[in-house]
């Protein structure tokens, strides 16, 4: 995994599950946390855009998806 912010919101994630779970349920905490932390991520760039829908696209494309 290349994508510096991919590389973060995943480190996040993964401190934030308890340590004492099985591994399956601790797959299912680590999911849940890292889809809570990209979507407060795209909430984010939102916010900064103002309402330019395609900046708001240039944003997840190089930040997320580290195409661009």
């Amino acid at each position: 995994m290349n994508n510096p912010t991919i590389k973060r919101l995943a480190e996040e994630a993964k401190v934030s599950v308890p340590s004492n779970l099985l591994v399956n349920e601790w797959i299912e905490h680590y999911n849940h946390i890292l889809a809570q932390l990209v979507i407060e991520e795209i909430e984010g760039y939102i916010a900064e855009c103002e309402g330019d829908v395609d900046y708001v696209r240039f944003l997840i494309d190089t930040k997320l998806k580290g195409g661009v």
